[in-house]
């Protein structure tokens, strides 16, 4: 049975931003280690690293993604920011907190990245039946996610990047710590923040800071914001000169709290034809529209939901900048259940 009783609807305009937002921090950091590697001879310890950190879901087969980063082909980069390890929680509990997709076109040199919201309403593929998109990693970690994803937007992805959350904390004190200033006053979690105060955070007080949504008049969208004022604080540090001196820390929090599938090794490929494309990136964003199911124990579920035409918006600026000709419809818009009649607007 379904009802509208509890609905919302988030509407986010395009916007260009040079700097980059939740998650897109892991392949910064890349960049910083791959720097950091051949300025202090740190070859070995990059490649350990690499060994611990890559883990294969198997959409490319080694060759195939060596090939790709060797020839500098476009890509599509699933970003996963995964809500275990910290406080507590079970890594078998995850849920990927953080869905972004981003497309680099190194000949183009310009970037994307896609935010796709973690209710989205859409087939999990492997399951065969239709769920939040957040879900399927809690069902079936990165490969059921990747392959969902997918499904939702009609393209290929070629690698993927996965931080859990009690990265932040670990990245965070690695540097010795962010400078913030907070948007607005509010207490989470028995750590109070004043609006207008710029602190000092130590990790544990960052990942409190960009955590917090009921209590923000912006909900979601003031989350994201306070997401990329930590974000945005780390990769300026991890950029910084003494971020250098601290490589030894850094690659520690990585090993601990990245899984990847880039091929890392080719570690000076990646920075000197994919890194430039960063200087021109996109952040887009679905429009959703809100609606709720009732399940069989009688409570009310909210989903976010994007109608055909956003969706097709957002699967052909994937195609485009991945070199591919745009289309008109795909399988899941031609399969899915159409739900705009439960939607409240």
């Amino acid at each position: 049975m379904r009802n509208t009783e509890y609905s919302r609807k988030t509407r986010r305009k395009q916007k260009k931003r040079k700097k980059v937002l939740m998650m897109v921090v892991s392949l910064a950091l890349f960049f910083v280690v791959i720097s950091s590697a051949y300025v202090l001879t740190k070859i070995q310890t990059l490649n350990n690293t690499a060994d611990i950190i890559t883990s294969d879901v198997g959409n490319r087969t080694n060759e195939e993604a060596n090939q790709i980063i060797k020839n500098a082909k476009p890509i599509n980069i699933l970003l996963l920011g995964i809500d275990n390890g910290a406080y507590g929680r079970g890594v078998d509990n995850g849920r990927s907190d953080t869905m972004l997709l981003l497309t680099l076109n190194p000949s183009a040199k310009k970037s994307q990245l896609l935010s796709i919201p973690r209710d989205t309403y859409t087939e999990i593929v492997g399951k065969n039946y239709y769920d939040k998109i957040n879900h399927a990693y809690a069902f079936g970690q990165v490969k059921m996610a990747a392959d969902s994803v997918e499904k939702l937007l009609d393209t290929e992805i070629d690698f993927y990047v996965e931080i859990n959350m009690e990265g932040l904390m670990d990245f965070v004190n690695a540097v010795g710590g962010i400078e913030v200033t907070s948007p607005l006053t509010f207490t989470y979690e028995g750590r109070h923040f004043e609006e207008g105060k710029t602190e000092l955070l130590d990790g544990e007080s960052a990942l409190r800071f960009a955590r917090m949504r009921y209590d923000d008049p912006e909900g979601d969208y003031g989350r994201q914001k306070r997401q990329r004022i930590v974000i945005e604080a780390l990769a300026e540090k991890l950029m910084s000169i003494n971020a250098v001196t601290k490589y030894e820390e850094i690659m520690q929090a990585m090993s601990k709290n990245v899984r990847t599938d880039v091929p890392i090794k080719q570690a000076l490929t990646l920075k000197n034809s994919y890194a430039p494309a960063f200087d021109n990136l996109t952040q887009i964003f679905i429009t959703e529209h809100g609606f709720s199911l009732t399940n069989n124990m009688g409570e009310n579920i909210y989903y976010s939901y994007a109608d055909d035409r956003e969706l097709l918006e957002k699967a052909n600026s994937i195609r485009t900048l991945m070199g591919k000709p745009t289309v008109q419809t795909y399988p899941l818009l031609q399969q899915r259940e159409d739900m705009s009649m439960y939607l409240v607007d």
